[in-house]
């Protein structure tokens, strides 16, 4: 027999609010469309099972029935156990104290019972988080987006449901994968007028072409003449903030990589960008093209597959 008290990781005491609550939190953890892992759409009919059972009184306290029968142990024998000697060695004393029953009248009656505070069950909505994705160059502008998230809602019959929601955000300059935006209220639903929890949302920063990014850093491929590689020369290289003139050492190779200092991704933490140098080679369209390189193929003899050269 499942223990649904075990399944939603509360007490069997729990009270009505505090089952929903739980349930809540697991179904939004568990829910196949939020959680990609292979057992999530089980433990999600799990945990949707033991808050079908434990919501409703009369299925609860037949749960609570049928566990307790099935654990019960029998009672020890009394097999050889003699009562009277068991309470005399304890010197206690049979009958009843008027005194200790006046007093008891006494306390029960001295005790108020505190009103009932309306706002007991009141309890504030779950967290949630999404990862959105923003650009490099979105993130560098501080622009307003829009996205779209998936969202757990709850139903009134206490189900749970995943909706597309569509959000205006605006991006705090420079935000870096793995910060966060809060939007408060915006989270899930409180449970008997309670608040609503926060939204976060979490950033992951992409790459926005011609500029790669790895961490902080920002890579950019420049295309170069075989001229200008092997005599060397000073190139306009675009930048997240503008181009600077890079100086090409004479003999660069393809794959060679140039820094440029300090001009990755912008903020506190200093940030670099790379060079990665890639030679084209322009293609003969006239005879009188093929025939300069067949001139420096003779003034310049030079074959790459030798390991001398």
């Amino acid at each position: 027999m499942k223990d649904y008290y075990k399944i939603l990781g509360i007490a069997k005491t729990a009270s009505t609010t505090e089952i929903k609550q739980s349930f809540r939190k697991l179904a939004q953890k568990y829910h196949p469309d939020l959680n990609s892992a292979s057992d999530a759409e089980e433990k999600f009919k799990e945990i949707n099972e033991a808050y079908d059972n434990l919501k409703n009184p009369k299925k609860r306290k037949q749960h609570d029935f049928e566990s307790s029968h099935r654990t019960q142990r029998p009672a020890p024998s009394n097999k050889g156990f003699r009562t009277k000697d068991w309470v005399s060695k304890f010197n206690f004393k049979y009958g009843r104290n008027k005194k200790s029953d006046q007093d008891r009248q006494t306390n029960t009656k001295s005790k108020t019972t505190p009103p009932p505070n309306k706002n007991s069950d009141q309890l504030r909505g779950e967290d949630h988080t999404v990862k959105i994705q923003v650009s490099c160059m979105e993130s560098i502008r501080g622009d307003k987006k829009t996205v779209e998230i998936r969202v757990p809602v709850f139903e009134k019959e206490g189900h749970i449901s995943v909706k597309q929601r569509k959000l205006n955000v605006s991006l705090p300059k420079n935000i870096s994968t793995g910060q966060q935006i809060r939007l408060a209220g915006q989270g899930m639903s409180g449970l008997n007028g309670g608040k609503n929890g926060d939204l976060f949302l979490e950033v992951e920063l992409i790459s926005c072409p011609p500029f790669f990014i790895k961490g902080k850093d920002i890579y950019f491929d420049l295309k170069v003449t075989p001229w200008e590689a092997a005599l060397g020369d000073s190139i306009h290289v675009p930048t997240l903030n503008g181009s600077v003139n890079l100086k090409i050492p004479a003999g660069s190779q393809s794959g060679a990589t140039l820094r440029l200092k300090g001009k990755g991704f912008p903020g506190n933490q200093s940030s670099d960008q790379f060079i990665t140098i890639q030679i084209i080679t322009p293609l003969p369209k006239t005879r009188e093209d093929e025939q300069l390189y067949y001139k420096m193929a003779k003034l310049m003899p030079f074959n790459p597959r030798d390991e001398n050269d």
